[in-house]
């Protein structure tokens, strides 16, 4: 079975080497390139063919960009035994309430654009919470503000200005794929072995923007709606898609909110300058409030922290902490329910059997 098959999908090395300890002649490596109505599409050596997930797998256990070793079964589909371990993961909760839900949008990803259209008021909160979840799946944020030939180059900038301000450290872009403006820098982040998966709202460019990174159109596109400007949901599965020099992209779905998962280092890593000041204030135990020497305040009040931001941490911590409790209730009941049953059984074994 030949690995290098699979170059053009994204092998690297270390993928390469997780398969020599798992693969034998009976299994064959391959990547998810297409999730459509919950049937998986599997790029393997020779070609890309339709799949079934095994039965000691659950259909939501795979998602698009997985690496994974499937069988294939005379007279039927391939079959997938086994998905190797996931380097990172955009996940989004479920934002029902109520709901405890995972949702594993795209795997093994190494950068995530976060694409948010320039004709519409910068949502300073929303591209936060995107921040948070790429982060919390262990892949790097890109910000995409794309459609800037829908307004002028004062907006451009001035929204570009804010969006930096949210993390020092993440990456940027300001891009209109009618005129081409941008696309250049934004070109050369796909690479050979790297992924890129796109995020965002519907309307917000993902489709567009891809068709003019692999030169082609590929997806479809479709116009926003007349009165609110809303996008079309035109991605209706999860894609990935070769680039012709090298790399791929993953689209994905147009989203309507982001819920959060239970979170490790997303908000700590996006909040940075947050948690650096509440580290500064006079007493420990600081709640932020009224209380004398707090440097979060200080920084509010001279302006070199915007009370909408400090807000922001605190709604996202606490929705964190709520899915965190949530998921701890979920383990206890489910626990109570396993020792319920067990003390059930010995109790039975004990009673003398009737003669």
């Amino acid at each position: 079975m030949q690995l290098s098959d699979l170059v053009p999908y994204g092998l690297s090395q270390v993928v390469a080497n997780r398969y020599r300890s798992v693969l034998h002649p009976a299994a064959m490596p391959g990547r998810i390139v297409r999730i459509d109505r919950g049937r998986p599409q599997v790029a393997v050596p020779g070609g890309i063919r339709s799949c079934v997930v095994g039965s000691h797998l659950s259909d939501s256990a795979v998602a698009i960009g997985d690496w994974v070793v499937a069988r294939d079964v005379p007279g039927y589909e391939l079959v997938i035994d086994l998905v190797l371990e996931r380097t990172s993961a955009i996940v989004r909760r479920d934002p029902s309430p109520g709901d405890n839900r995972d949702q594993v949008l795209a795997a093994n990803l190494d950068e995530v654009l976060v694409l948010h259209r320039l004709d519409r008021k910068l949502n300073l909160g929303g591209l936060e919470r995107y921040l948070v979840m790429v982060r919390d799946g262990g892949a790097v944020p890109v910000i995409v503000l794309s459609k800037a030939d829908l307004v002028t180059p004062d907006v451009a900038s001035a929204a570009a200005a804010a969006a930096a301000e949210l993390a020092p450290d993440i990456s940027v872009f300001v891009v209109s794929a009618v005129s081409g403006d941008g696309l250049g820098a934004v070109a050369g982040l796909p690479a050979p072995e790297k992924t890129v998966g796109l995020v965002g709202e519907s309307g917000s460019g993902k489709s567009t923007l891809v068709n003019s990174l692999v030169g082609s159109d590929l997806l479809d596109t479709g116009e926003t709606r007349r009165g609110d400007g809303k996008g079309k949901h035109t991605t209706t599965v999860r894609q990935l898609v070769l680039v012709p020099a090298g790399g791929v992209l993953i689209d994905t779905p147009g989203l309507r909110a982001v819920g959060l998962s239970r979170g490790s280092e997303g908000v700590s890593q996006v909040f940075d300058d947050v948690e650096q000041l509440m580290g500064a204030c006079r007493f420990r135990d600081c709640a932020h409030g009224t209380e004398p020497g707090c440097a979060v305040n200080e920084a509010i009040e001279s302006g070199d922290l915007a009370q909408r931001r400090f807000e922001s941490y605190v709604s996202l911590q606490r929705e964190q902490s709520r899915v965190t409790a949530r998921e701890a209730a979920v383990a206890g009941r489910a626990e109570a329910k396993r020792i319920a049953v067990m003390r059930r059984k010995m109790l039975q074994s004990r009673e003398p059997r009737r003669r």
